[in-house]
């Protein structure tokens, strides 16, 4: 695990910076997490709060989204059902996941009296069965990968579709029928809801042009040239994209608090803000990622590989969590003390149901 990343090849094999940079999403997304649905407000809006939410923007979702298009091309299975079945099971789980972290234990919350209802997101606890997160977006992309194989869509072809579908948002953004649980699964699509964080339109560019670096990355063989002229394109693309939006940064970052959804929501000049960001980070993770020291890496790498567990895992116990001591109550040192603890947590669990996954699997090859 000590040879430098520089030397590894990059023909079909498994790219490692990839894998770190997934690994570092892990990481900053629990925080985030952690401080979003537990930390008093006078956390979130001070300096210490603002610097969270700023340094998990791009190199967390939008990094993960466009890395998940990257290892579409280095998976084994390239035919279209298995990307629509993938889909189908991510979407499923997403809104079991909500039931698992919202739903049950805040229902149970209000009813043993621990919770009042006007204290959870939104007001209405029925709410958190429609909310549209990270996995229901990746769930439709898988299925939209499908649709394209089955096409026959040629990989050049996929940012395109990726601009088709930003632009679509435009049209659509605006629209919404004004019934709370209409819009939540309209949510899936645009940003018609405040309970939809990663609709369909917004994001899909990532993982399209993803897929396409990807194809480009799989082919190179002088990755260290690549990733040059990636970081650069990357600041060309955001030097433009400030220009075009009058230089307006931090509102595509979501700041001050009432442009969050600016964010959330993104337009296809936000996507070229936090996308350009993302490629100049994963550049500058190929450069010094060789450099970590063997146990960061290795514990990066590890998290990258469990990801879709320790993703759903640290949300169940953020959820629970927020059942014990309510939302939104912690100060400073109880915020950063309950990030390291959620991180500790949901590294072992995950540890351990990754241990009975593997002796499942061994016993039943016998």
């Amino acid at each position: 695990m000590n040879v430098s990343l520089r030397d590894e090849r990059a023909r079909g094999e498994r790219q490692v910076e990839l894998d770190i940079g997934k690994g570092f999403a892990v990481l900053l997304m629990i925080c985030v997490h952690v401080q979003e649905a537990l930390s008093h407000s006078v956390v979130q809006y001070s300096l210490f709060g603002c610097i969270v939410e700023f340094v998990t923007g791009f190199p967390a979702a939008p990094l993960f989204m466009f890395v998940m298009g990257v290892g579409t091309v280095y998976s084994r299975r390239q035919d279209a059902g298995y990307a629509i079945g993938r889909g189908a099971s991510l979407l499923l789980m997403a809104y079991l996941l909500n039931a698992a972290r919202g739903y049950i234990p805040w229902a149970l919350g209000i009813k043993l009296g621990f919770l009042a209802q006007d204290a959870v997101p939104y007001g209405d606890v029925l709410q958190s069965l429609l909310e549209v997160d990270i996995l229901h977006f990746a769930g439709l992309c898988f299925i939209l990968i499908g649709v394209l194989r089955a096409a026959k869509v040629p990989w050049g072809a996929y940012p395109v579709v990726g601009l088709v579908l930003g632009g679509l948002n435009y049209l659509v953004c605006g629209i919404s029928t004004g019934q709370a649980y209409a819009d939540s699964i309209l949510g899936l699509l645009w940003g018609a809801s405040e309970t939809s964080y990663f609709p369909f339109l917004s994001w899909v560019m990532y993982p399209m042009a993803g897929i396409a670096f990807g194809h480009i990355l799989k082919n190179s063989s002088d990755r260290r040239r690549l990733y040059m002229q990636s970081l650069l394109a990357g600041c060309a693309v955001l030097l433009i994209a400030m220009c075009v939006s009058g230089f307006r940064f931090m509102y595509y970052m979501g700041f001050p608090e009432e442009n969050a959804y600016v964010y959330y929501h993104q337009d296809l000049i936000a996507n070229a803000v936090n996308g350009s960001l993302a490629l100049i980070w994963l550049s500058v993770l190929y450069f010094v990622s060789g450099s970590f020291p063997a146990a960061v890496r290795d514990k990066l790498l590890y998290w990258s590989k469990e990801l879709t567990p320790i993703y759903v895992i640290h949300w169940v116990l953020i959820g629970w969590l927020a059942l014990l001591i309510g939302f939104n109550q912690l100060m400073f040192w109880q915020t950063i003390l309950a990030m390291a603890i959620i991180v500790v947590a949901a590294d072992r669990i995950t540890a351990a149901y990754a241990d009975w996954r593997g002796r499942s699997a061994a016993s039943g090859q016998r």
